[in-house]
């Protein structure tokens, strides 16, 4: 996770700029470390990442279900 922090602070999204189906598969896993119930380090470009894809209709529909 602190590889794609590193990531996420040069970029909005996974891939760029722009969101794209680099972030589907990666917020699947964002979504699976964030709900473990677990202490992490501060990771604030994650974080940012993860809010605004957690904000989105389809994510919150098809991901934020249970276990995925």
């Amino acid at each position: 996770m602190t590889m794609l922090d590193k990531r996420l602070s040069e970029s909005a999204y996974v891939a760029g700029e722009q969101f794209s189906m680099g972030d589907i598969p990666v917020g699947i896993m964002t979504y699976r470390w964030f709900t473990l119930d677990m202490e992490r380090a501060e990771l604030p470009h994650l974080a940012r990442w993860y809010d605004n894809l957690s904000g989105r209709a389809a994510f919150k529909n098809h991901i934020m279900i249970g276990l995925t």
